[in-house]
């Protein structure tokens, strides 16, 4: 997990696509914290919570982001380790419509 931890970012494609769909950005961050807690900057349309915590090692090794409660809110797939990591999360363009989902990248800073 540590690795992996630190401050992500989306790429310029994944704001692109949030800007294109309405959303503001304001530099949306997700910190992954080395003792496996997390901290996002809510965007509509991605699972996360604000906070919660994560581990790695989940199915075909995705991460695993649970909420508050402990319930399992997201995965996200890695890619890269170390200051290239990258993580691979879905966002769902309408909450309505389950099928019509994109890949948006968080790149480490």
């Amino acid at each position: 997990m540590g690795d992996f931890a630190g401050t992500y970012v989306p790429n310029k494609s994944a704001i692109e696509l949030l800007t294109e769909n309405g959303l503001k950005t304001n530099n949306p961050k997700l910190i992954l914290l080395s003792d496996g807690t997390y901290k996002f900057d809510i965007i509509e349309g991605v699972g996360l919570e604000k906070s919660g915590t994560w581990k790695t090692g989940g199915i075909d090794g995705m991460f695993e982001f649970y909420g508050k409660d402990g319930n399992l809110s997201e995965w996200a797939s890695p890619s890269g380790s170390g200051d290239e990591s990258v993580l691979s999360l879905e966002y769902q363009l309408d909450e309505d419509d389950w099928e019509n989902t994109k890949s948006i990248l968080f790149i480490k800073q």
